[in-house]
């Protein structure tokens, strides 16, 4: 019997022993994530600062560039389609889509830093709506395209940060409006369904492949067949994302070769359950 509690007690150190060595273990690897963190969060200080530093950089002379350049449409007034006109166009619109892909970047960067904050307030969606169909129709006819915006009679408010589902929105129909052939015709909508807002835009487009389809929402992806023939830096979808998901929201998209394409997004009405940001 003696024996059996010798034993038992032999047992019971061991595991004692064997327990003190796991829980320093797991101290020391608490320690080395810590420590890793610690150097992650640095380092994305650092790239945020860097990218945040480059856009300001970059930014300082495209002020005045795009200044002068409205400057001289105003005051000389060339016959549109000379070439005149022509310069002065390729010269604000080269300005404006450099300063539109810093933006760009630096919102992605300030997403992946956690340095990025949601001004959440209620969103009048369908005057936001309306005012984006404004600005796009016209541009859209003017390349032979058809513009329709469809919206029930009321839509409840949102609570959402005007600018950023502005920013969304604005980019989906930049890229109807851009890969929509002439002929062609695109569909904004929008309907509260299930305590959320929804909306769509729908286009007629040459259409994705499934291959395409999964890579489109990723950082700097551009499908193949555009990167010569149309500008861009592949950041936007992928910014659009991150800027829904914020909101505790989804973006989707449906797509088939020579059909078009439809960009949805969702986001909940009563705002995203959880504080965005700083």
């Amino acid at each position: 019997m003696k024996q059996n509690e010798e034993w038992t007690r032999e047992e019971v150190r061991k595991l004692q022993n064997q327990r003190d060595e796991l829980a320093a273990e797991l101290k020391e690897r608490l320690r080395e994530v810590r420590s890793l963190r610690q150097e992650f969060e640095g380092q994305n200080k650092a790239r945020l600062q860097f990218i945040t530093n480059l856009a300001h950089e970059l930014r300082t002379p495209l002020t005045p560039i795009l200044g002068c350049a409205r400057l001289l449409a105003e005051q000389f007034r060339p016959e549109p389609g000379s070439p005149q006109a022509r310069l002065i166009r390729g010269i604000i619109s080269g300005a404006e889509a450099l300063e539109s892909r810093l933006s760009d970047l630096l919102n992605l960067a300030q997403f992946q830093a956690g340095a990025f904050s949601l001004e959440i307030a209620p969103v009048d969606v369908g005057g936001l709506l309306n005012d984006l169909a404004s600005q796009f129709q016209p541009l859209a006819e003017s390349k032979g395209q058809s513009f329709t915006l469809d919206l029930p009679q009321r839509l409840d408010l949102v609570k959402a940060d005007r600018r950023r589902i502005g920013q969304v929105l604005m980019n989906l129909l930049e890229n109807a409006v851009k890969f929509t052939p002439e002929g062609g015709s695109i569909l904004l909508r929008a309907v509260t369904h299930d305590q959320n807002l929804v909306v769509e835009v729908r286009d007629s487009g040459p259409g994705l492949s499934p291959e395409e389809q999964r890579r489109l929402f990723q950082p700097y992806y551009r499908v193949e067949a555009d990167r010569q023939r149309l500008p861009g830096t592949g950041l936007g979808l992928s910014l659009c994302k991150q800027l829904v998901e914020a909101h505790g929201g989804k973006m989707w998209m449906d797509s088939e070769l020579d059909k078009g394409s439809t960009f949805g997004f969702s986001v909940p009405l009563k705002g995203p359950a959880v504080k965005v940001g700083r």
